[in-house]
């Protein structure tokens, strides 16, 4: 990553995101900046420079996907993570567009996103090597002009000259003229768009290469560079579109004025899909290693992983870390009368209950069986409890009598117990929550009950 911290921004209206994500990229050893508005980012990204940003779509003040389009205008190199609450194919289909790294969906896996965290700036590494190239191609043109001297730059061409550069550049390069008239191009570039060389000279680039006009009235206005723009060039032999990512750089005279432009094209269609099927692949390699088949919750695995981190996160900042178990009341008489198939499908209801009633910062987790269990970090037992109510009161509504209303009652019995008020170790908090649970239980089921308001013996 370099020898300087990368610095990320974190775009949420959530103040608990804000501080867990923060949290956790502060262990990574990042550096965090964090925003609660959209107005707040697009002035941060427009006043620094970032490596990468996490957007949370759903702002109070501006549109989520108008935050990211400023961002990707004004800081083309930084890379936005998308993050959303609400499971849309239409916000994954803008997030793509607008040029997002990649987007993924509250409750997240804090492991999950710090490996695609990861992945973001390696590939914004990689980009920012790709682009330093191409720097070193343009100085090594004007290096060449100076050591050849003024009267034997006037016997060779501006096309041979570029040539001898650029001919053996497997990407596709085109230079334009301040009229944005196409002067020359290499056989890279002539393969790529299917056009004799002498058919493309003179004419418009625009007609080849298909980028926002802004991006060339900016080179040709005085910027220096601009790097990671997608552009798109039509193969005129195959009429297929090919997606391009393109660098583009002033060429200037001797007074520094504007002259044209050079552009570095790679073809990065194929690239894009494969690391996308990649990442894919890794995504669901990923989120089956720690997820319940059954539930879709995450397995017991995570749970344990996911609570020593809150825990230890709890000490290190004196918040607490609530802990609330569940168990269902007759599952077994469910499963006896009316088999498995039916049991797994009161498991999956029961476990969409409480995902609907959690927030994206708490971590719902299978511990086993008829058991599930909630991680609520910087929550105590009061706030717990009653996030555990509704969770409650939610199941008994939805399933009530099953099996045709002849059923064994299908509920929630639960305890809930707080680190590190009732509690000194993660263990002890699994202990001590699961009494209350037993409690819950012995009292007639169908109820919570708090560790702090029993007498829990050591």
């Amino acid at each position: 990553m370099g020898l300087t911290q990368p610095r990320i921004l974190i775009v949420d209206d959530d103040p608990d995101v804000l501080v867990v994500l923060g949290d956790l990229l502060e262990s990574l050893g990042y550096l965090p900046v964090r925003v609660g508005l959209g107005a707040d980012a697009i002035g941060e990204t427009r006043a620094h420079d970032y490596d990468l940003v996490l957007l949370d779509l759903s702002l109070p003040d501006v549109p989520g996907v108008d935050v990211l389009s400023q961002i990707k205008q004004y800081a083309p190199e930084t890379e936005v993570i998308v993050v959303t609450g609400h499971r849309s194919v239409d916000s994954a289909v803008v997030a793509v567009r607008l040029r997002a790294f990649d987007y993924i969906e509250k409750p997240f896996g804090l492991a999950a996103l710090g490996e695609t965290i990861e992945r973001a700036l390696e590939w914004r590494r990689q980009r920012l090597e790709e682009h330093n190239q191409l720097d070193q191609l343009v100085r090594s043109e004007r290096e060449l002009r100076e050591a050849i001297g003024g009267s034997m730059a006037e016997m060779l061409s501006k096309q041979r000259l570029l040539e001898a550069i650029v001919q053996e550049c497997p990407d596709a390069i085109l230079v334009a003229d301040r009229e944005r008239s196409i002067t020359y191009v290499n056989d890279a570039a002539v393969r790529l768009v299917g056009v004799p060389l002498s058919e493309m000279v003179g004419t418009p680039i625009d007609g080849v290469v298909q980028m926002e006009g802004r991006v060339l009235d900016e080179l040709l206005g005085g910027r220096d560079r601009i790097a990671g723009v997608d552009a798109v060039i039509l193969n005129q032999c195959t009429s297929s579109a090919i997606t391009v990512e393109a660098s583009l750089s002033a060429l200037r005279d001797e007074d520094g004025h504007p002259v044209g432009m050079i552009g570095v094209y790679r073809d990065v269609t194929q690239t894009r899909a494969l690391v996308r099927e990649v990442d894919e692949a890794n995504q669901k390699l990923q989120a089956l290693s720690i997820t319940d088949p059954v539930t879709g919750l995450f397995n017991h695995r995570h749970f344990q992983a996911m609570l020593r981190t809150e825990c230890d996160r709890a000490r290190r900042y004196g918040a607490p870390v609530s802990l609330v178990m569940l168990d269902l009341d007759h599952f077994k008489l469910v499963n006896d009368g009316y088999g498995h198939t039916y049991g797994d499908e009161v498991l999956r209801r029961a476990a969409q209950e409480i995902r609907d009633r959690l927030r994206s910062t708490d971590t719902p987790c299978r511990y086993g069986g008829d058991e599930f269990a909630i991680i609520m970090p910087s929550t105590g037992p009061a706030n717990a409890a009653a996030t555990a109510e509704r969770v409650r009161a939610g199941v008994e509504q939805c399933m009530g009598a099953v099996c045709s209303g002849t059923g064994p009652r299908v509920s929630f019995s639960i305890g809930v117990a707080a680190f590190p008020d009732d509690a000194a170790t993660c263990e002890e908090l699994i202990a001590i929550s699961d009494q209350a649970l037993y409690r819950a239980k012995a009292g007639g089921r169908n109820r919570v009950v708090v560790a702090s308001d029993i007498t829990v013996p050591c």
